[in-house]
């Protein structure tokens, strides 16, 4: 399986205003995971979040060490997939990180 890793790097305005636009687009294709939570609450999001139309994993201003740290990320990298319930897992075609922040 083939994973495509999209890293947008905000610079300046325009970068900005062509990342909202390409995000916008495509905001019926994210599931998006956030930090600061547990990775049960995580796999609890995407979940909620799944349907037919969800390729796409989103993680927007992630900082490195939790994309180093993130079960999901990892194995969606990884091509393990986000086995969301007993039943499911789920296989996205990309991964959108926005702004990832140094630390």
């Amino acid at each position: 399986m083939t994973v495509t890793v999209k890293f947008f790097h905000e610079k300046t305005d325009d970068d900005r205003e062509e990342y909202d636009n390409l995000w916008m687009e495509n905001k019926e294709r994210f599931v998006f995971i956030s930090q600061g939570i547990e990775y049960q609450s995580q796999l609890s999001i995407v979940r909620d979040q799944m349907d037919a139309n969800k390729d796409i994993l989103a993680i927007r201003f992630p900082s490195t060490t939790f994309l180093h740290r993130s079960k999901i990320f990892n194995s969606v990298i990884t091509g393990d997939g986000v086995a969301y319930d007993n039943a499911n897992t789920w296989y996205p075609s990309e991964v959108w990180v926005y702004n990832p922040v140094k630390n």
